[in-house]
């Protein structure tokens, strides 16, 4: 698996959505480039920094400063809260092979706000929150 979602960096379409081809959205394409070209040009080149500088945390609960600065790139590249519909504009079809993607670096996931515990405190930000709560959620958004 690790292999094949490696190639999916470099395609432009991953090969299991083939069949669904059609239903696929331009905002699909642009995202998906989009996480192909921060996975390769921010994360993978700086794996062996984040796992240094976790090292030399004394908090264990605190994150190395690389993960902050990914969460700034990916907030700033419209790359935020993609598993939300109403924010990412992609359907849940669409945001599959992204997840697929972001897995093979739990690492990017959490940089672009696509891991737990997030994902459940954006949802409920979405469906309970003010509106100056989802403003701040959103920001990012298309």
């Amino acid at each position: 698996i690790f292999f094949s979602t490696m190639a999916s960096l470099s395609n432009p379409m991953p090969d299991s959505l083939i069949p669904f081809k059609g239903l696929l959205s331009p905002r699909f394409h642009e995202v998906h480039k989009n996480v192909q070209e921060f996975v390769k040009q921010e994360i993978i080149p700086n794996l062996n920094v984040y796992e240094e500088q976790k090292a030399a945390l004394t908090n264990r609960w605190s994150e190395p400063p690389i993960a902050e600065r990914w969460k700034a790139k990916a907030r700033s590249a419209g790359l935020w809260n993609l598993f939300l519909p109403e924010v990412s504009g992609l359907t849940n079809l669409e945001y599959a092979p992204l997840a697929e993607m972001l897995g093979v670096f739990p690492v990017a996931s959490d940089a672009m706000n696509c891991s737990a515990p997030d994902t459940g405190n954006m949802e409920v930000l979405l469906k309970y929150g003010n509106a100056e709560q989802k403003k701040a959620m959103a920001r990012a958004a298309p």
